[in-house]
């Protein structure tokens, strides 16, 4: 993800219908208008965009990237390789653009994440750290986690395909998720 992409990221994150699925949109857009809603969508990810570009900026490999069409050129989506909660741990996400869905992109991203950016964040020795009994433990990254919302059919099917597990369930951004890891070994 680069400055070139804000527009595709807001684009992206201001479509409703992109948007059904992830976090809890349905809830907002049932109690705001859709302009305003537009318009705190495009706050939120002008301030995501600027965490994520900053950390690529920074040599900090656990951000975002933004998902092309080989052949076409045209903005697809994104895909996350953040940060995780425990250390030695990568939290995945992604959204592909409404007119893309059930193209195949969701899969190609996340496999392209499993199996080439984790594997060379590996060999790199990255870390992933966090605080734990006042000490900072860190941990070369093993471990994928994600979550999705139970209703999306087409989303757990992507993670399922890609060698996820589901490890429980939980109740996140008003809809009940499934938590999904993946160990990668280290």
């Amino acid at each position: 993800i680069s400055d070139k992409d804000r527009a595709n990221y807001t684009e992206l994150y201001s479509d409703p219908e992109t948007m059904q699925m992830f976090l809890d949109n349905e809830d907002l857009l049932s109690k705001m208008s859709l302009e305003d809603w537009k318009k705190e969508q495009v706050s939120i990810i002008a301030e995501r965009v600027d965490v994520l570009i900053g950390r690529w900026k920074e040599g900090i490999p656990f951000s975002a990237f933004a998902i092309y069409h080989r052949q076409t050129g045209d903005f697809v989506g994104h895909v996350v390789a953040g940060f995780g909660d425990r250390p030695g741990e990568s939290e995945i996400a992604y959204i592909i653009h409404k007119r893309h869905w059930h193209k195949g992109f969701g899969s190609q991203a996340i496999d392209a994440v499993v199996q080439k950016w984790m594997p060379y964040l590996q060999k790199q020795g990255y870390e992933t750290e966090e605080m734990m009994d006042g000490k900072m433990m860190s941990k070369v990254v093993g471990r994928l986690v994600a979550t999705s919302r139970v209703d999306n059919t087409y989303s757990n099917r992507i993670l399922a395909k890609n060698g996820f597990t589901i490890t429980g369930q939980n109740v996140a951004y008003g809809h009940l998720r499934n938590i999904y890891e993946k160990d990668i070994g280290t």
